[in-house]
């Protein structure tokens, strides 16, 4: 859990969902800093929208 942190809200994923990303794989090569998008997490979960 060294590589992964939780900063401010509307740069990438919500905190929310930092259970769910833990043990997905990037598709892309992340710089450090880079917000996570859905987009960039290996085994697509459908947890973007639920709250909506």
């Amino acid at each position: 859990m060294d590589n992964i942190r939780v900063i401010r809200l509307g740069y990438g994923l919500e905190s929310k969902y930092y259970d769910e990303v833990i043990g997905q794989r990037a598709l892309v090569d992340l710089e450090k800093g880079t917000p996570l998008k859905m987009e960039m997490i290996g085994r697509l979960i459908n947890f973007a929208y639920k709250d909506v």
